[in-house]
């Protein structure tokens, strides 16, 4: 999808914060009020953005998030994939290459943590999966937030 100047402009205090509003959207772009509600229209439609809500979940008592990496065997791996799409503490869930799967899991403990990956370990013969306990986040969801640097990134110029 091509990016007008003025999408771009939207696009990138949307990343700032989402939950800002069309009158203030419109005072910091100098774009009409009405075309950014048709261009937000047009990126839910086209899929550009989804907006979604972003919880703390250490304040409901979820104090361990955790990335596990597994190398699961090609034959097993949409079973595998399934059962974790499934999985109740699983919140993120991706392919990468070399036949490595990254699970982000989110539990009330170690405790739940430890046992999640024993039982994955258990159900699917997987071995060696990589734990790694997050203490926190350092950055997140900065890409394309910034206007001067999304420009330079869409239009090559690096």
């Amino acid at each position: 999808m091509e990016l007008s100047k003025r999408d771009l402009a939207i696009l990138t205090n949307l990343r700032q914060d989402a939950r800002i509003t069309l009158t203030r959207l419109s005072k910091k772009t100098g774009i009409p009020v009405s075309t950014i509600h048709s261009r937000l229209i047009q990126f839910r439609n086209s899929g550009l953005v989804k907006f979604i809500a972003i919880a703390d979940f250490a304040r409901l008592g979820f104090i361990t998030r955790v990335l596990v990496v597994v190398k699961v065997d090609k034959s097993i791996r949409s079973k595998v994939e399934e059962y974790l799409s499934k999985h109740l503490y699983v919140n993120n869930l991706l392919r990468v290459n070399k036949g490595f799967t990254f699970i982000e899991g989110i539990f009330r403990d170690m405790a739940g943590a430890e046992d999640f990956v024993e039982d994955l370990e258990e159900k699917f013969g997987i071995k060696n999966a990589v734990v790694y306990h997050v203490l926190g986040d350092i950055m997140r969801e900065s890409f394309l937030a910034d206007d001067i640097k999304a420009e330079v990134i869409l239009n090559g110029n690096i």
